[in-house]
This record gives C-alpha cells, structure tokens and sequence, in this order.
C-alpha cells in the first residue's frame, strides 16, 4: 500500500515451489502410468522438484530430489500390487516402471553429486531435503525450530527426548557419503539386469531392491551365478569402498570383501567353467563372458580365446569357446588382482588342481607368475623381494612347492626346485645384516624327498612313472650339490669381508 509503513518482506518463491513439489505424494503414481491410455499427459512433480534445482544449478539439492524419488519408488515396490485390483499385465507393467525408476534416480542422484563443487558438501540423508540436513556428531546437534504454542502435545518432556534420540539414530543409518551414493546407483544398474532377465525370477531382484547396499554380499553371489561376471566384480569394488568410508578399513572384520570376492568368483565359477565345461543352457553366455573380458584388467591386454577345433558340432564348438574365454577371463583376472596381500594367483593354482583332473598342470603363465618370473633383478630365491619401486606380484615359489607337495606332483615340485636353485651360476656377496638373503625351504625339499622314498617302497607310485619321479628328484639333487658348494664359497667370502672391515675399523 503506498504511504504504508509496513515493512515489506521478500519471499522466496524458489524455497515455496521446492517444499510444495518434494511434499507432493501421489497415490500411486505406476499404477496411473501402468493404466493410462497416455502417460505423458500425468504429472510428474517429483521431476518437476530436480528440473527446478537443476535450472538453478543447485545440484545437491538435485541429488537429494533423486534420493526422495528412490525412497517414494521403494515405498510403491513394497505395497502389494494385487490388492490394487490391477490386471496381471498391468501389475507386471506397474513392476517395470518400478524398477526403471529407482535405476534412473540412483544413477541421477550421483550425476548430480558429482556437479557438486565442494567436494564437504557431497552427502545426504537419504529421505530427506533442505538446504544442508546435519546429522548429530561428537554430542552437538542441528537446532531445531520453536515448536508453536498452538501444537499441544500430550507427550511428557522424556519421551520427547526419547523420540528425539530414536530419529538421531535413524538419521545417522541414513546417511550416505558420494562412495555409499556410487554404490547404490551400480547396484541397482546390475540389480535391473537381472530382473529383466528371463533367466533369471523376477522376484529376488524385486526382494533385493528392498534391501540396502550393506547387503550386497548375497547379490554379488547371485551375480556370479547368474554368469554376469562384470557386474558382481562391479559390486564387490563398490561395496568394499562403502564399507571402507564407514569403518575406515578395506578389511572390517579382518576380510577383504573385494578379495574375497575374486577369489570366490574363480574358484567357483569360472574355473569349473575352464576345466570341465558347461551344457549350453546353463550360464555364462558367450556374450557375459565377452562382456567380463572387456571390462576387466588392461584394455591393452587382448587374451586369446581361439577354438582351433575342426569338423565338430556348433554346441561343440560354443563350449570349447567358453573354456578359452574362461581361461582368457581368469588370466586377466589374476594379472589384473595379484599382489603380495592378495595373493589371487595361489587361489587360481589351488582352484585348478582340486578339480582332481588327470594329467591337469597348471597353465606356464601362471606357473611363472608365482615363480616371481616378471620381477626385475629377482632376488632371495624362495623368498622374492622386488624392489621398492615394484608393484607387480611379487610371487611365491615356497607356497607353490608346498602345492606342488600336497597334491602328489613330485615330478612339478622337482623341476621347480631344481630351476629356483639352477638359476644361480655364481656365489653372491649378500650381506644379512642388511636383510639382504636367500632363503630356501631345506625342510620342504626334506619332507619331499622323504615323501617320494616311501611312496616309492611302498608302492604307491606305478611303476611307469616312477622313472619320471626319480629323474626328477636326481635333477634337483644336483641343483642342492651345486647351491650348497656356491654357499660355501659365499660364507668364506662374507667372512673375509667382515674380518677386513674389523681390521679397517681399528
């Protein structure tokens, strides 16, 4: 009013269209798009709530309204859709647009996090919206609006406290860093892959998107399964680095989830593949195992999977395919996850001899790579100590021979010892106050030895091939003769070199 002294208040009209859009709940938004004649003619507030932030560049605000999307959608899966009084069809319709939704507003949701520009700032409580939602930390807690005089409440002041401290925990269980936001939207990428696929029930990924990303471990189980291969390693990688932000390990509880993974993948699924071969209609699908070897190790890596197989059936053919591309896939695997904390490339060795296969030997490849083949100037025989600038798999030579030892391969752990120690053609000059050593399993080679002698006497090695054994073991006796006269050698030397340090010291 002119002349009025009034003071004119600003209003901000972009605050009033946000709180009425992310208040604004559909009945059931999938059941009016499963039975419309014409979808886009309804009303979509919540897309309206990101479109608005969006325009305005607020992007964290745009996640949380992702974030509120996703919730609104699990809130739709978990009501029951025959009490709707759909038709099947329309029901099944209703599931679909579902799932496509909580796929489309996880994956929106990191999207626009990641235009977040601080990078403090990438985090939300999971259900809610506003400008910066904080979450009680270290006893100190948001303030909270006067509550109005004319809200009455006949709660006593002590469960008021009570509840206050209930939505604290609550609050605190649905917080979700950027890592647990990532997590969530692959997730549920590879949950959507497996429910639109007919191989697969529709109802365990309908189950699973009701649980939460702290349950993953039975989903990369599934996907393993299932033959998607890309995704359940996909998942491991993730779920380790939510559990990784939230107890500030990648071993909670002593286990490394993504090792553990791996390992169980190859073990599992992939070397029974390689070994023995699966029926046509069983999974992985030639396409599942193209797709794991495009998206795992090196992209300069090409690992060959040719079938050199002739004048044989198509069903023949497609499974000799799928034992290479499962060879290819393990190798890339092992190179790609071998180090000295995990030691994959053990885990391959002991997955592939326990499938009892006669005349079954381990691949060269992997044999060299626990060797400790691909180390630059290898050192400590046994034992492989590279240099600090390596990162590549160090290997283990004892292990493998104690492999070797259990499962029966003398002639294997002959020929390994006897290459470990022929590699030495000169005595060394190592000092051991230095740590500088060559270490070498004499009470492995012992039991060895011992364990042929009495499989020999008694019998329990056939005759034809214990000539093998016994040349073998002769070859390595050599390899110990010629280290043991190359040790000597050393030991006079290391002590000249002491006694004329003592002498240059005095």
């Amino acid at each position: 009013i002119p002349g009025s002294k009034a003071t004119i208040e600003s209003v901000d009209l972009y605050e009033i269209a946000s709180e009425i859009l992310a208040d604004t709940q559909p009945s059931d938004l999938y059941m009016l798009r499963a039975q419309s004649t014409d979808p886009s003619q309804l009303s979509d507030y919540q897309g309206a709530l990101y479109a608005l932030h969006a325009s305005q560049e607020q992007w964290r605000r745009a996640a949380q309204s992702m974030d509120i999307r996703y919730v609104n959608a699990r809130k739709a899966m978990k009501s029951d859709a025959t009490s709707l009084g759909l038709r099947p069809q329309d029901a099944e319709l209703r599931d679909h647009l579902i799932v496509e939704d909580l796929t489309l507003s996880s994956v929106g949701a990191v999207n626009a996090m990641n235009l977040v520009i601080d990078p403090a700032h990438r985090f939300l409580v999971s259900g809610e919206h506003g400008r910066y939602n904080l979450i009680p930390i270290n006893g100190y807690k948001e303030p909270k609006k006067p509550v109005s005089i004319m809200k009455r409440t006949r709660k006593p002041a002590s469960a008021t406290i009570d509840d206050e401290e209930e939505e604290d925990q609550s609050r605190l269980s649905r917080f979700m860093s950027l890592t647990d936001i990532q997590g969530r939207s692959l997730r549920s990428i590879a949950l959507r892959t497996m429910y639109f696929d007919m191989a697969n029930t529709r109802s365990y990924a309908k189950d699973a998107f009701l649980r939460d990303l702290d349950t993953s471990a039975i989903d990369i189980d599934e996907l393993f399964n299932s033959g998607y291969f890309r995704y359940g390693l996909l998942l491991s990688k993730a779920f380790a680095s939510s559990r990784n932000s939230r107890t500030g390990s990648h071993r909670p509880n002593g286990e490394d989830i993504f090792y553990t993974s791996v390992v169980n993948l190859l073990q599992s699924c992939l070397i029974p593949l390689s070994a023995r071969g699966i029926a046509s209609e069983q999974r992985p699908s030639i396409h599942q195992l193209l797709s794991a070897l495009d998206g795992t190790g090196d992209s300069d890596d090409y690992s060959s999977c040719t079938v050199t197989n002739r004048n044989t059936s198509v069903a023949q053919l497609e499974s000799a395919f799928l034992r290479a591309a499962g060879w290819a896939l393990i190798r890339k695997i092992t190179l790609a996850y071998s180090t000295a904390e995990t030691p994959v490339a053990l885990d391959v060795a002991e997955g592939t001899l326990s499938q009892q296969i006669e005349g079954a030997k381990l691949p060269s490849w992997l044999e060299n790579l626990i060797l400790g083949s691909g180390i630059a100037a290898p050192s400590g025989k046994f034992a492989r100590r590279p240099n600090p600038e390596e990162t590549a798999y160090p290997g283990n030579p004892q292990a493998l021979l104690s492999l070797y030892t259990k499962r029966g391969m003398f002639v294997e752990a002959c020929n390994l010892v006897s290459k470990i120690l022929s590699g030495q053609s000169a005595a060394t000059s190592r000092l051991p106050e230095t740590g500088d050593i060559d270490y070498v399993p004499y009470d492995k080679i012992d039991l060895l030895w011992n364990l042929i002698d009495v499989m020999v006497s008694k019998g329990e090695i056939p005759v034809s091939a214990q000539k093998d054994i016994l040349a073998a073991r002769d070859e390595m006796e050599k390899s110990l003769d010629q280290h043991f006269r190359l040790l000597h050698v050393s030991e006079m030397g290391l002590k000249s070199a002491r006694a004329l340090k003592g002498k240059l010291v005095e």
